[in-house]
Parts: structure tokens; C-alpha cells; sequence
């Protein structure tokens, strides 16, 4: 096995590698919109410089997998299937748009303590006011806003492509009490 590799040096045709990562964020299970009975649980690693990875684990591997990792743990994992990220979906660092594939035959190894790793601070992201909001609807750019929700306005249903869907929409305001008028659309389960 060669040494460990930084999570930014691990490419799809990287080989025999292995990566020492903290686990730093364990996202809910969720069904996948595109393959109706498809289970997936997305969940967020982060190597020793601090740069992460959305590692992502599929149906019944999800018990094995999130029974056999732990948030803030510290493992080595070694061979993992990496993926090249397709357009728009999220990934927690954009200098690096591959997802990892966790499964029953992914090797992970838990670490000594004195090899733990601590959580690395991340760079702070960049906080957009709220007049490009709209702009990057537009746009269909990600942008960050910081603001409070003031109130949630009741739910509708509303038919889409992909089927019929419920949306809620929200009054936020910013820092400077500005408001902004925005609309989430939720799956029906």
C-alpha cells in the first residue's frame, strides 16, 4: 500500500491508495429522486490539511457503513470507488469535484489515538447580500446568504416534471433588516 494521499491527490484513476480521514458530517438518509427505491446517505470527510470529500453510501450498505463510522472519528480508508461529480451537484469544496463511494468492501481502519485527527477550520464562505439573490436565480449560480426566517407562509402543492410536489414559502431579512420573498419546494414522501 503506497503512503497516505491527501484527499485533493485522489483522482478516479488513482490506485492502491489510502487516505487518513475525520468524519465531520453524517447527512440524513434520503431516496433518490432518479431511481424511485434507491436509498442513499451522504456523508462529509475531511483529511489532515482540511480539505473534504462527500463520501457516499448506497441501500443496504448504509446500515454497514454508518454502524462502522462514527462523527468525529478518525479512520483510514484505503481503495475507495472515486467518481467524477456531475454538474450541480453539491460538494463541500470546489476545488475538488469527485465523491467517494463507501460499501461493504471499501476497507476502513480505525487509527491509534494518538494518530486522531482534530477538525481543521474551513475557510469562511462568502456571504453574498441579498440583492443577488434574485440575480443568481437567474444565473442558477450557488451563492450564500445569511439571514433569519421571519415567517413561513403555508404550503401548496404544485406539479412539476418530475411529478407533484409541495412548496413552502419563506420571508427572510438579512443583517440590515432587508427582506427577501423565497420558495422552497419539498418532495412529498
Amino acid at each position: 500500500m503506497d503512503a497516505e494521499e491527501q484527499i485533493i491527490h485522489i483522482k478516479p484513476n488513482s490506485r492502491s491508495w489510502s487516505c487518513k480521514v475525520l468524519v465531520v458530517e453524517k447527512l440524513n438518509e434520503r431516496e433518490s429522486f432518479n431511481k424511485p427505491g434507491l436509498t442513499y446517505k451522504p456523508i462529509i470527510l475531511q483529511d489532515s490539511a482540511g480539505h473534504k470529500v462527500k463520501a457516499m453510501t448506497y441501500g443496504q450498505d448504509i446500515a454497514i457503513i454508518d454502524k462502522r463510522i462514527q462523527l468525529n472519528g478518525t479512520y483510514k480508508v484505503f481503495d475507495a470507488r472515486v467518481s467524477q461529480a456531475t454538474h450541480g451537484f453539491a460538494v463541500p469544496d470546489e476545488t475538488y469535484r469527485f465523491i467517494w463511494t463507501l460499501n461493504r468492501r471499501t476497507m476502513i481502519h480505525d487509527v491509534s489515538p494518538d494518530e486522531k485527527l482534530v477538525p481543521q477550520p474551513t475557510a469562511d464562505a462568502e456571504i453574498e447580500p441579498f440583492s443577488m439573490f434574485y440575480k443568481s436565480m437567474w444565473s442558477k449560480k450557488d451563492i450564500n446568504v445569511l439571514g433569519a426566517v421571519i415567517s413561513k407562509l403555508a404550503r401548496r402543492f404544485v406539479f412539476t416534471k418530475k411529478g407533484q410536489k409541495t412548496t413552502t414559502d419563506f420571508i427572510i431579512i438579512d443583517q440590515e433588516m432587508k427582506c427577501c420573498y423565497a420558495s422552497s419546494v419539498i418532495l412529498i414522501e
